[in-house]
């Protein structure tokens, strides 16, 4: 039997600095039936606003915002915000606040810089199929298995990190600006590791890629991923080499010159220190 097996390894971007996640709180869909005008009001917790039938109307920081079909708009903590409600219109509304990882505390996280123009925080086109997933979640809402919490969970944080991605991003604060450096660096990093790692690179010659110098380079590998520019591309090249050693038949010699290493003991050596564990044991 020819069994082809592509291992594909999770992305490290996770493990990046100040992970920022989503906390939902509830939902809802709200259907007008009559004109109305909804008492002026602070928010405390972000709320989402994604337009079904419209137009929808409200005034955010005395500024009139006027919402399509698949429009969406995020109001902030702090904001001052009064619905101009008109028969048959159709909009969900979603609340939620946000964590770190790190245990940062959520009122010092920030989605949107200070002086944001109300404008600037609808999405900067209209999303995909939104109503498709409020409907799956309704529908997840209303299982009652172990594993319901767990799915919900990963839905949301997922819609969520979808229409940050539909700001404009100049408008974000400095922390998820932050994020979004982190990402990209990290993005390019793989990319050109991608290209070389099946030889010696050297660090000379990853800051040229990059363009940056070599000390620049070291201080941002530091700063986003919390490695040095030379341990992240020996992880790089042996998760790469126990990918070959989980899906073909090939020697430990072979898939060590595969990658450039330079002799079987230095690449047990080197993979051990990676994997926790020796390549035979990996591959066994």
């Amino acid at each position: 039997m020819k069994i082809n097996k592509e291992k594909m390894f999770r992305s490290t971007s996770g493990s990046l600095p100040m992970r920022i996640r989503p906390v939902f709180e509830d939902f809802h869909r709200l259907t007008v039936n009559e004109d109305c005008d909804y008492p002026e009001h602070k928010h405390s917790k972000y709320e989402l606003i994604v337009v079904d039938r419209g137009p929808y109307r409200c005034t955010l920081n005395g500024e009139l915002i006027l919402l399509k079909f698949g429009e969406f708009l995020i109001i902030k903590p702090g904001d001052v915000h009064q619905d101009h409600f008109r028969c048959g219109q159709d909009h969900y509304v979603l609340h939620f606040g946000l964590s770190s990882a790190q245990g940062v505390q959520s009122s010092v996280i920030q989605l949107f810089d200070k002086k944001v123009n109300p404008q600037k925080q609808m999405g900067v086109r209209s999303l995909d199929t939104p109503f498709t997933f409020f409907k799956k979640l309704t529908s997840e809402l209303g299982q009652a298995d172990v594993f319901s919490t767990y799915i919900q969970d990963s839905m949301l944080e997922t819609f969520f990190w979808q229409l940050i991605r539909l700001l404009p991003q100049e408008t974000l604060s400095g922390q998820f600006q932050q994020l979004s450096r982190q990402l990209d660096f990290h993005t390019k990093l793989q990319d050109i590791f991608s290209q070389h790692y099946k030889s010696s690179y050297s660090v000379q010659e990853m800051a040229a890629e990059m363009g940056m110098s070599e000390r620049t380079l070291v201080y941002r590998c530091k700063e986003f991923i919390n490695q040095t520019p030379a341990k992240a591309f020996t992880c790089y090249r042996v998760h790469k080499a126990a990918e070959l050693l989980g899906s073909t038949d090939l020697a430990i010699q072979e898939v060590a010159n595969e990658f450039g290493f330079e002799n079987p003991f230095h690449f047990s050596r080197v993979f051990k220190s990676v994997m926790k564990c020796s390549p035979k044991s990996y591959r066994d």
